[in-house]
């Protein structure tokens, strides 16, 4: 019963992965070139980039699809090659249980035969003797009493097939939140494109203010060369940005299993996502309706049962068994002069009482009820984990509100404390690193706005995921 934890812990990975995405995209971006004797090199190499995504970009122009999140998992659930295999589980399920209904019934078998024979005595007198004969026969077997197992297959079988219903839509949970993982990294990027572009228009800016500096030869050569180094920089994080946005929406597409020819251009998150109101939920309310709801619980607790049923059809061997059989039968010689033939009856009960197998029964009653033993601990382990990660959800839900608030403010301070710098630069007063400093600020402020919104997005949405999971 251990490959009934696959999907779960699948799940468990998809939220560990996306703990940290967003917080890694960010510290990528902060990373700032000072080194001036590249400065040729990088030109070239930013020029060149340029033109190279200039004509990606174009061409996925061509099959870009507008869907939001939902309309996104309507189709990967009906596409995506994990769900329509977890869908076959499903229809293997509904046969085996119709064959242990079956199973109920008696075995019933024919069977035809013909023959013919001759044979011969060599001597003073030759004689010879022919035969031919026709013979059918059918035969019934049917188990009276085997201490109840067959029934107890048939609920194992159903209690089975609602497990693995329940890890088809766990497969669907993680698909959805790997989807919405790249959905919102996506969205995240095209922000940090916009950002991007602002810095390189700052970065031109300081430029001509540097340029001013120089003819008036009041900026030193190291100077200029950081403030010049710092719009090359910023070039270069718009293209890595672009870059990023390039393979999110392909894992995206990926993951909706769409043709090469088509891309998903996601939806502002304004048009489809509702935030989630202070105070709204509180832990003992969602956990309860991700008891009643979440399918990883309803598969763990199927396998509970699952497995008090292993326990219950190993002890049952122990039962003698009761069957019988009934059979008729019907020949008939057709070469003799006299034909001869008729028809036969016969009926019987079997009972098989186990003595010595050794000790093959005692094995499997102890292996069943250690197989108990591994899913009250799996069951208890969802329990739990289920318990942390709604606490870790509301956790980061409640601290990402204070953040985003925290973060605006520190942009619209970053801002106009760069804005007086550079006001300060270009008369003159304020040296080039102590302006690129003001400018790192500002920048990495809005960085930090961007996570900060983007987390909480995700957040409220897997919050939402544990209150109500669509089967839909």
């Amino acid at each position: 019963m251990s490959k009934k934890n696959t999907a779960h812990q699948s799940l468990l990975l998809v939220r560990k992965k996306m703990k940290f995405t967003l917080s890694n995209l960010v510290d990528e971006t902060k990373v700032l070139f000072t080194n001036a004797q590249y400065m040729k090199s990088l030109k070239f190499f930013l020029l060149s980039t340029f033109l190279f995504f200039g004509v990606i970009l174009t061409e996925a122009q061509n099959g870009v699809i507008e869907w939001t999140p939902a309309e996104c998992l309507k189709y990967a659930f009906v596409h995506n090659p994990a769900i329509i295999k977890a869908g076959n589980v499903l229809a293997s399920d509904s046969v085996k249980l119709l064959q242990s209904k079956a199973q109920l019934f008696p075995s019933v078998s024919a069977s035809a035969d013909y023959n013919y024979a001759w044979s011969s005595a060599l001597g003073n007198n030759v004689v010879s003797n022919n035969s031919s004969g026709l013979a059918a026969s059918a035969t019934a077997d049917f188990m009276l009493f085997n201490g109840g197992i067959k029934r107890m297959t048939i609920q194992k079988y159903l209690l089975a097939s609602k497990s693995d219903s329940a890890d088809y839509y766990t497969a669907k949970l993680s698909l959805t939140e790997n989807i919405l993982n790249s959905y919102i990294q996506s969205l995240y990027y095209k922000e940090y494109i916009i950002v991007c572009n602002e810095q390189v228009a700052l970065s031109k800016e300081q430029t001509s203010a540097a340029n001013s500096r120089r003819e008036l030869k009041n900026i030193t050569s190291s100077g200029y060369l950081q403030i010049t180094t710092e719009e090359a920089n910023s070039n270069l994080n718009l293209i890595k940005a672009q870059n990023q946005l390039s393979l999110s929406l392909l894992n995206l597409n990926t993951l909706l299993h769409l043709p090469a020819d088509s891309s998903v251009a996601p939806v502002t998150s304004a048009e489809w996502h509702n935030p989630v109101p202070d105070g709204f939920q509180n832990f003992d309310s969602v956990y309860q309706a991700a008891l009643s709801n979440r399918p990883e619980i309803a598969a763990a607790e199927m396998n509970l049962k699952i497995q008090e049923l292993e326990i219950k059809m190993a002890k049952a061997e122990r039962i003698p068994k009761v069957s019988t059989r009934v059979s008729t039968g019907w020949n008939q010689d057709v070469l003799t002069t006299n034909a001869t033939g008729g028809v036969n009856a016969s009926a019987g009960i079997s009972i098989s009482i186990p003595i010595y197998d050794q000790r093959q029964i005692a094995t499997n009653i102890a292996l069943a009820k250690i197989s108990m033993d591994d899913q009250k601990m799996n069951y208890e382990t969802v329990v739990y984990d289920l318990k942390t990660a709604i606490s870790e959800l509301l956790l980061n839900i409640n601290a990402g509100k204070a953040e985003l608030a925290a973060a605006l403010m520190q942009l619209q301070l970053a801002e106009e404390s760069y804005r007086s710098a550079l006001e300060s630069f270009v008369v003159g007063k304020m040296a080039p690193v102590d302006l690129l400093a003001q400018k790192t600020e500002w920048t990495n402020a809005n960085y930090d706005v961007l996570k900060a919104r983007y987390s909480l997005i995700l957040n409220e949405i897997l919050l939402q995921l544990y209150i109500n999971p669509s089967n839909d």
